[in-house]
């Protein structure tokens, strides 16, 4: 059995932490996450830096913009700066962050010639980049996928968009490389609820952009949280993801939704 440890309860003055996405910079790995904040009904981008004996060291906000709900906050490295790409509610297009330090990010604007996207995932492949998301202005919802060099673009997008309305599709963390070459990207599973499990979705980038499902996995009934998972992100030695359990508060009810992330040592 792998250990797990979860992040419980949850760093003040958050009522839950989910999304986790992680990156290494400069030999540590850093994890970034949705940190919900209940007075004002929506989230804001966390970081904590994560210790293999330790845990989670210092986790704090990061990001926060007014008016907005921030979540599922996309890290990657391009040159000397930390990139970090989230869901946002933003109207104007996908927000980036950028900074030289894991705990000083600033606004940069937007993707160019990108729509808003939920979820948005990036993956760094044959010297360029891949960009994947939701789109939820249609009447169905959709996940698209673009071409770039860089972050700055230009951005083609690649492949005909893929329906998302039967709940298998919506983003669910990084790109993984499998040992037999294949390139997968976790997927949600909201089948039977919201967030339920992962589905494993074969991506095949040879001219465009299309996938396929390839396995399914859900959450384990002996976690403390053994309710459901939705987002999964990691590296070579830890893998984070979060999990969910109902719980009885005095304002919310016995129904109230508690939501938490966990690192799972892999090796």
């Amino acid at each position: 059995m792998v250990p797990v440890r979860w992040l419980d309860p949850p760093p003040r003055p958050f009522s839950f932490v989910t999304d986790p996405r992680c990156v290494t910079w400069r030999g540590e790995v850093w994890v970034f996450f949705e940190a919900f904040r209940p007075w004002a009904g929506r989230g804001v981008i966390g970081v904590a830096r994560h210790d293999a004996q330790l845990g989670f060291v210092d986790p704090r906000p990061l990001l926060d913009v007014p008016g907005l709900h921030l979540a599922y906050p996309t890290v990657l490295v391009e040159g000397d700066e930390l990139v970090c790409v989230p869901d946002s509610s933003c109207p104007d297009g996908t927000l980036v962050f950028r900074g030289t330090e894991p705990g000083s990010l600033r606004a940069a604007g937007v993707v160019p010639g990108v729509p808003p996207l939920r979820d948005p995932t990036v993956l760094e492949h044959e010297g360029g980049l891949v960009l994947v998301g939701l789109d939820i202005r249609p009447r169905s919802p959709i996940l698209r996928a673009f071409r770039g060099e860089t972050l700055a673009g230009p951005w083609t997008e690649a492949g005909e968009p893929i329906d998302a309305g039967d709940g298998t599709v919506r983003p669910a963390g990084s790109f993984v490389r499998l040992a037999d070459g294949r390139l997968v990207r976790p997927a949600q599973d909201s089948r039977a609820r919201y967030g339920g499990g992962i589905v494993l979705r074969e991506v095949h980038l040879d001219g465009g952009y299309r996938e396929e499902p390839l396995a399914e996995a859900g959450p384990d009934p002996s976690w403390a949280f053994p309710l459901a998972f939705h987002t999964i992100s990691g590296t070579d030695q830890v893998t984070f993801f979060d999990g969910y359990r109902h719980h009885t508060t005095l304002l919310a009810g016995p129904r109230r939704l508690s939501r938490h992330f966990v690192g799972v040592s892999t090796k």
